[in-house]
């Protein structure tokens, strides 16, 4: 079993070495390979064709009291291959506090830094869930859209870098698209 088990967007899951995710861009020669190093930090390697381009090392923004439960589940490239996202488990019962996080790979500038730190719930239970970060890219690939019904939908403008609510707790779902459009989000 793998410390690095997540679901792909836009990509596919090109091999598994050792501790080593490796998944490449379906719409360009992006290769991305993330490792799971100890104490919950990672290592992220950018290829473009054969050449590696970037490695960064890097920690949860908010790591959990246990090592070994923060980790990547969620990975999303931009439908032109220039941005790639990580999103950053964040359940109560899974990383005690810890909140989920999303980090933004800017591939033409080399950047990778965390974009949005989840909420949490005042009351912190056991398992009680923490905003949900898992973003769907606009067709222009220039905004992302996430959120859940405990905490509503958010849009992320990547121009700007500024969120705005979308909707609210009652009118909220989960796992929110855009249309191919981009004039709509289901």
């Amino acid at each position: 079993s793998s410390n690095l088990t997540f679901n792909l967007r836009n990509a596919i899951r090109v091999t598994r070495d050792d501790e080593t995710d490796w998944v490449k861009c379906l719409h360009g020669d992006v290769v991305v390979g993330v490792e799971r190093l100890k104490d919950d930090d990672h290592q992220l390697r950018l290829y473009q064709g054969e050449t590696l381009s970037a490695t960064f090392n890097f920690s949860p923004y908010n790591p959990g009291y246990a090592p070994g439960y923060r980790g990547i589940h969620f990975m999303s490239f931009a439908p032109k291959c220039d941005y790639l996202t990580l999103t950053l488990d964040g359940w109560a019962y899974y990383e005690g506090n810890a909140r989920e996080e999303l980090w933004l790979l800017d591939i033409s500038k080399k950047t990778l830094n965390p974009i949005v730190i989840g909420y949490w719930p005042l009351v912190r239970a056991a398992d009680y869930p923490v905003q949900s970060l898992r973003a769907d890219w606009s067709p222009d690939g220039q905004r992302l859209v996430f959120g859940d019904e405990w905490f509503g939908l958010e849009v992320f403008n990547l121009n700007t870098s500024t969120r705005s609510r979308l909707a609210n707790l009652r009118n909220s779902g989960w796992n929110p698209k855009w249309s191919a459009s981009g004039k709509w989000i289901a």
